[in-house]
Order: structure tokens, then sequence, then C-alpha cells
């Protein structure tokens, strides 16, 4: 198994379909898969850090502290 880069939103064994997989799309539309590729990270990424937002929001924070009382305060 081919591991990716962690910190550009890839694990291991997710793969790149325009250049990583062997080929998996046919290079007349390799411009094509790379820029759903591409938009589908920014969508990703965008849902992953509203969904954060939204937990800190909701006092996810009070009660991480409440369990973790050691923890650095910010």
């Amino acid at each position: 198994m081919q591991a990716h880069r962690v910190g550009g939103a890839e694990a291991a064994g997710a793969g790149d379909p325009v250049h990583g997989q062997g080929g998996a799309v046919p290079t007349d539309r390799a411009g094509v898969a790379a820029g759903v590729l591409n938009a589908a990270r920014q969508v990703s990424g965008g849902l992953g850090v509203a969904a954060f937002g939204a937990l800190v929001a909701t006092g996810f924070e009070d009660g991480l502290r409440r369990a973790w009382p050691s923890a650095p305060h910010c």
C-alpha cells in the first residue's frame, strides 16, 4: 500500500485517480479529473473546518476541559 501525504487531506491507500493508480482516468480526461479532484479536496477541507468550528462553538471545548483538566489553556 502506498502512503500519500497526510497534511494534504490524503491518507494511506487514498489514491489520486489522475496520476497515482496506474492511469485510472484516460489521458484525454486527465484535466477534467484533476479539476474535479481539486474541487472535491477544497470542498471537503472547508466542510472539515466548518464541522470542527461547530464542535468548538457548541461547547466541545468546555467538555474537553472538564474531561482533561491538565490540558494547557490557550
